[in-house]
Parts: C-alpha cells; structure tokens; sequence
C-alpha cells in the first residue's frame, strides 16, 4: 500500500470516528445559501420579526426570508446610521414598534419594518424618546423593554407599559462597581443584568430597585467574550459564557453549571437561544451544536450537523434563533448560510425505484388511486403498477397494459377503477378483472376517443369523460358518450378539456387549454364567462390553460394555471391572484390541488409543494404560504397535473416525473411562511371584487 493509500485510510478511519462519536441524532437540518437565493452566505446575526419572516443579517446586507424568496436592503447608506464607540459583538433586537436596532463595532443602524428602510436621523428617535445624551450601549428585554447605557455609566430604562424613562443608575456606580453590563433580560417585573465581573443582579421594575444578587461566577469571564442571559417565562434562566453554561432555578435560588461540554482552548460558545420546553441551544465555533434539556441538564452534542436528503454540515455557528410559534430552530452559519431544524423534516416520504422492491421500469407517475387492502394503483407511461405502502413492495399489474401511457384514473363511487391512456382509450377493472371499453360517439373521428385527458364522477354518479374534441358524457353500460357541446354550440371552441370538478351548487367546472365554463347538468345550461359576463374581473384569471381545479369545504374554488393560482372567494365575492414571486409559491405552474383534514391547502407545482392555511379575519381571507423542495425530501423534478389523490387516513400522494411523493398533513407542522394580509396592486398579487 503506496503512502497515499495509507494516508486515505487513516483520514477516512478517523471521520468514521468523529461522525461515530458525535453519536446517533433525531435532529435533521435543511441548509439554506446562495443556491436558494440567499443574498449572502456570511451570516452575523438572525431574528424573527414581528410579521413571521425570519431577519438575516449578513456581511453586506439585511435580508429577510419571506418563505421561498428573499428580499434584501443594503447597509451602505451614509445618513442611516449613528457612531458611538461600542466596541462589542453585534447584536438584533426587534422593539414592540416594529423597529430593528442592529449594534455593531462603531455604528448602529435602525431599520423600521413598517417602511421597508433604514431610519436617518437616529439622533432625532433617540432624542424623541428622552436620550439626550451620548449612547454607549443599549439592550431590549424579552418584555421589549429598553435599557440604554449612556455617557459615564448611566444606565436608564423605558418601560412600554409605562411609556416612561426611570433611571437605574443615574451616577454610574453600579458599572462602576461591577463592571460592563453584558446583557439584560427579563420577564415581568424582574430584570436580571449580567455584568463583565460575573456578578448578576435583578432588578424590580415596579419598586425600581435591584431585589438579589448572585455570584456564583463572580471573576469567571475573561475581558471580550460573549456573555448572554435568557429568561424563561417563569423566571428561571440560563447563562452562557466563552465555555460554560449554566441554569439558575428561581424557585430554589440554585445553579445548576453543566458539566461534560469539554469545550477546547480553541473553540468558544457563540449562541445561546432557548425553545418552548426551556430546552438551551447553543452554538460554537468549532464543535458544532450542544442541546440541553431543561430538568435532566442532560446534553446532546451534535458536532456535524446532519442534513435533509444526504450529506452534514461542519461550520461555526454563530447565532441561533427559536420561532416560538412553531418551535423551529434557525442556526446562522459562518460561511455557509442558514441552517434550520424541525420536527416536520424528514417526515416527507419520496417513493421511487431506489427503495421499492420488485421491477419498475417507468417512475412518471401520471396518475394514482387507492386500490384494495390499502395498496396504491400507479399509472405510470409503461403500465400501470401495484404498490403495498406496508411492504414496499411493487409490481406491473396487467401485462395488456405493459406499454400504455395511462395518465388518467378514478375509482368511482361503485369501486370500479377506469383508466383513460394515451392513444388507446379507456379501460376499466371491476372484480378484480381488466377490460377495455368500446367508446362510442356520433359524428367524430375514432381516434379521438382513443385520447383520454380527463375523467370525474359528479355527486349523483354521472362519470364524464374529457376527449379531444370537447366533455362527453358516459355511459358505464354500454359505453355509449355524447358531447356536451352536441346541445350547447358556445361552447364548441373547448376541445381541449383537462380538468372537471363540481361546486356545492352541483355545477360542474370545465377547465380547458382554451378557458373556463360552467354546465349544469339538471338544467341542460351552459355559463361561459368570456361570453356570458366578459367584463366579470373574477374571472379574468392569470392565464387560460387549467391544469386542476379545487372546490373547498369554505366554498372557495382554486384554479391552478398555467401560469399562476386564481381564488374565488365565494363569501365576499372576490378573486385573489397569486404569482410566484409575490406570494412564496416554489412555481406558477400549478399541478395539483387538494385539502387537507385540518381545511389547509396543498398544491403541487413544477417544483415543488406548497402548504396554504387560510384565515378569515374581518371578512377578509388571508394566507399563510409554505413551499416545499427537494431539501425537505421531496422529489427534484416536476409533478404531474391531477397525479395524487386523498387517502381514507387524510395522508397525501403527489405523483411525478420521478416517484411519488407521501406524506400525513399532521406531521409537517408550520415551518415558516409569507403572510399576505395585504392587498397587492400588481399583476401578481391583485385582488379583485
């Protein structure tokens, strides 16, 4: 073996060491950089404002993540910013006026959110509200308390309850005595302050005076290292320093310092955020991340952060921040972007030839319903398959189907599965037995009813039957069909339909490559929007080629496009239209739609799937968008239009170019999303009455 070899195998030896050291995880983590449209990689800080985006601050930027696109506002505007001589780690803190106070060496900026834009004059705020003098310091509490320390010591606070400014020390002596204030932070009344000496004291809003001191770490911190204080909502706290961590039981006025981190002389602990359960996490720059249970104190060290799919992360951490509303954890990352943690990764199933066992030879899967005894029927261009989700197993289920391109199914309300192909027609499975139908119609071409595009079955069990050349109805008797059009001449130019549904008024709705109509089958009556009402704006749509169409448990319907979703919101008799980049959807091709068993929206596109909760508030709908991608274990490519289906157990299947993608609603919890409860103004986000 040449020294080279050796040299490999010793590496590669002591990886497998580390990474067996590290230990077995639950947690899985998504990496977010440049290659998603992060401005920059080099991140400094993190927060979470007020409206749900999570903040990012980087080397060159402030960007913010609006959930599938980011936005961003250059520091390098000469006004917006005020000197003072901090000379500290940088630091975010969102105020309760929408007001991000960003500290760094020398400068502090102030971006207001409500503006978009970085505030100039940060004299004339500061003057506004009572600061007078020159600013040394500032902190925020959780209680969005502000606490500045001035010229020569001073150390005064503006509570938002009181809207007034108390000075704590209006002479300078407790700096003096204890050192540099490290950080601040408190839960209702009760402030604990961390000075440079390790002295940490608390101090009484209501009687405006310090009520205990500890000091326990007293002379602990070396000069420049980050010390940072959290404090949980019952009044305990955690304390974090270069290379120590403790937990202070307000009840039992006791330390707990946490032994076993064995933090090297050449790493540091960089971060510190806490989760609902009290949990600590905290960062390092080079041993990667440490979680510590609250009550056990027990620590779970994650070195190589393992990511969604293949692959981990070995990088400093340099901030972390906790979204308290769905306890997802965002660890800003030296040089390599943004990590983030929830329960919800990894809970996406991707199925396809690489963990199934049998032959499949065509992973396009087209189309899909629920069989018997729970197994999966796959309509796939090269046949149609069998799936077992409890076995894995796979198999080619007729062999007269073996090279038919079945791209449409539906299990009708009698159990009997139709399936329509390309270029051959329409068969049927009854008792478990295959057969293909004979198509009959007047006055067209045989080969078109050999070009199935759509099948549905209304509420009264009618099946129609979409061709090329227009909707037929269907006879599942003598597989006889009649046009609809054959009764209804204005709407002879839609030869093209790919989708069919059906309103809580029994109507149904046709969607074509060439437009939008309605048909009431009970009243032989046809409702064409172009013609009959050409200047209704709700339903000029952001394109005219559907590729589904969704009616709701509200009574709202969704119309995926071409180009863009369009919802008609029933109530208020108003149309939204949404595009891509304004509203965080992964594409404007829209494949397909369904909802969920908590009335949530999914609906899968050309790269992607996409999460809408829908919220009515003031007779207004508002939406909550969370988009999906090959990082959170989904497929890369696209899905197929109409390809999945609801299960009897609420989970849902997306079909496409490589698989099919499962998964049960319940598990992906919120992760982060793009709020719209404004309206928009251009052509991707308007809203029309």
């Amino acid at each position: 073996m040449s020294n080279t070899e050796k040299t490999m195998v010793i590496l590669w030896i002591a990886i497998s060491f580390i990474l067996s050291a590290s230990g077995q995880t639950n947690y899985i983590f998504r990496n977010i950089n440049i290659q998603h449209g992060l401005p920059d990689n080099q991140i400094k800080g993190l927060f979470l404002s007020p409206d749900g985006r999570i903040g990012i601050r980087t080397a060159a930027l402030l960007a913010f993540d609006n959930g599938g696109s980011f936005s961003s506002h250059s520091y390098h505007i000469h006004q917006a910013k005020y000197d003072w001589n901090y000379d500290n780690i940088h630091q975010e803190y969102v105020d309760s006026h929408n007001y991000i106070w960003m500290k760094e060496r020398n400068y502090l900026r102030i971006f207001d959110l409500t503006q978009e834009r970085f505030i100039n004059n940060i004299d004339s705020l500061l003057q506004k509200m009572g600061i007078t003098e020159e600013l040394q310091d500032l902190f925020i509490d959780s209680e969005k308390r502000y606490w500045f320390i001035l010229n020569k010591g001073k150390i005064c606070c503006i509570d938002n309850n009181r809207k007034n400014l108390q000075y704590v020390d209006n002479n300078g002596i407790f700096i003096e005595k204890y050192g540099e204030i490290c950080d601040i932070d408190g839960r209702g009344d009760s402030c604990w302050i961390v000075h440079k000496s390790g002295i940490v004291r608390c101090w009484n809003s209501q009687t405006n005076k310090f009520i205990r001191q500890e000091e326990q770490f007293a002379n602990q911190f070396r000069s420049g290292e980050r010390v940072m204080l959290k404090v949980l909502p019952n009044g305990d706290f955690w304390l974090k320093w270069q290379d120590g961590v403790a937990c202070y039981n307000i009840r039992k006025q006791q330390w707990h310092e946490i032994k076993g981190l064995n933090i090297k002389q050449t790493d540091l602990l960089t971060s510190l955020a806490i989760d609902n359960e009290g949990n600590a996490w905290i960062g390092s720059s080079k041993s990667g991340l440490y979680i510590i249970d609250k009550f056990s104190y027990e620590v779970e060290h994650i070195h190589y952060l393992p990511l969604v799919g293949e692959g981990y992360i070995d990088n400093d951490i340099l901030d972390i921040i906790i979204n308290p509303q769905n306890n997802s954890v965002w660890l800003g990352l030296l040089n390599q972007g943004i990590c983030y943690y929830h329960p919800s990764l990894g809970k996406f199933s991707l199925i396809n030839n690489t963990n199934v066992k049998g032959k499949w030879e065509d992973q396009n899967v087209r189309s899909m319903v629920e069989y018997d005894n729970g197994n999966i029927l796959l309509g796939t261009n090269s046949g149609l398959y069998c799936y077992n989700p409890k076995t894995s197993e796979i198999n080619l289920l007729f062999t007269e189907l073996a090279d038919k391109i079945c791209r449409k199914m539906l299990r009708d309300s009698k159990g009997r599965i139709w399936i329509g192909t390309f270029h051959h027609g329409l068969y049927c499975i009854e008792n478990g037995r295959l057969f293909k139908c004979n198509l009959k119609i007047k006055h067209q071409k045989s080969t078109s009813t050999r070009l199935i595009r759509c099948l549905f079955e209304d509420s009264k069990g009618n099946i129609w039957i979409g061709i090329y050349g227009g909707l037929c109805s269907f006879n599942p008797i003598n597989h006889n069909m009649e046009f609809v059009s054959d009764k209804h001449i204005k709407i002879k130019k839609f030869t093209s339909p790919s989708v069919v549904t059906e309103d809580k008024e029994g109507r149904l709705i046709v969607g074509d490559d060439n437009g939008l109509y309605y048909y009431y089958p009970d009243k032989e009556k046809v409702w064409v929007p172009e013609i009959d009402a050409p200047h209704d704006e709700r339903f000029h749509h952001t394109n005219n080629k559907y590729n589904c169409i969704y009616c709701d448990s509200r009574g709202m319907t969704w119309f995926g496009t071409h180009n863009g979703l369009n919802i008609l919101e029933v109530e208020n008799n108003t149309l939204r239209k949404m595009k891509a980049h304004s509203y965080g959807i992964s594409n404007n091709i829209i494949m397909c739609i369904f909802e969920d068993q908590n009335h949530d929206i999914w609906l899968s596109t050309t790269n992607g799937l996409n999460k809408i909760v829908v919220k009515k508030e003031k007779g207004e709908y508002h939406y909550s968008i969370n988009s999906f991608n090959s990082n959170d274990g989904l497929m890369k490519g696209e899905y197929y239009p109409s390809s999945g289906f609801k299960a009897w157990d609420g989970t849902l299947y997306f079909g496409g170019i490589n698989g099919f993608s499962t998964f049960l609603p319940e598990n992906i919890i919120y992760i982060y999303g793009k709020i719209n409860q404004k309206r928009r103004n251009d052509d991707s986000g308007t809203v029309v009455q």
